[in-house]
């Protein structure tokens, strides 16, 4: 694993610019081996130590050869400055504002975690559709997240809180529901059925 890792390291540090990102914002790499030919690596994106979300280059390694190799959600972020205005604690009261204050069924489940999140410049947008430059698809905004349950719901929500103003940026439920019954087989060796 650790030869697999720095061989891509040093590929994607060596082809940044056609890749179209800063190497500088390359996080730590994870190799994973996925049959004896064939491995996985993923280096997820990180500004000035915090985490981006859903930034990350991804490698495909097969038979010993680098067969792909692309961004998820990378845009170079610009941020000027990644320390927090509005202190962790102030998040978590931002947030239970804006479900109407904290009752005593609620219970953090994830404590606040400061992360820089990627957006869609209004600037850019006509409608839903991207009108910008190419490369420009993404802006980013530093924020704290932290994650509440309210008894007896099953729901475990997620609030965004922006770590500049205060505002709450989102509230969505990270569950995912799911009611039906599946029914099917499974072929334990080979999809023949030998």
């Amino acid at each position: 694993a650790a030869v697999v890792r720095d061989a891509v390291l040093a590929h994607v540090r060596a082809h940044g610019e056609l890749i179209g990102i800063d190497v500088e914002q390359l996080g730590d790499v994870s190799a994973a081996q996925v049959t004896p030919d064939l491995w996985q690596v993923s280096i997820p994106q990180r500004y000035r130590g915090v985490p981006v979300r859903f930034g990350r280059v991804a490698a495909t390694i097969s038979h010993g050869n680098l067969v792909g190799v692309g961004t998820e959600a990378w845009g170079n972020v610009t941020l000027p400055d990644v320390e927090p205005v509005v202190s962790p604690e102030q998040a978590v009261e931002a947030g239970f504002a804006h479900v109407e204050g904290r009752s005593s069924e609620d219970e953090v489940v994830r404590e606040p975690s400061l992360e820089i999140v990627p957006l869609a410049p209004p600037e850019h947008q006509a409608g839903e559709r991207f009108a910008g430059p190419v490369g420009r698809g993404y802006g980013h905004r530093l924020v704290w997240t932290f994650v509440f349950q309210r008894s007896p719901e099953q729901a475990h929500w997620e609030v965004m809180v922006d770590a500049r103003s205060g505002q709450v940026m989102a509230l969505q439920d990270t569950n995912h529901y799911a009611q039906r019954q599946i029914r099917g087989g499974v072929y334990p060796v080979t999809n023949t059925g030998v």
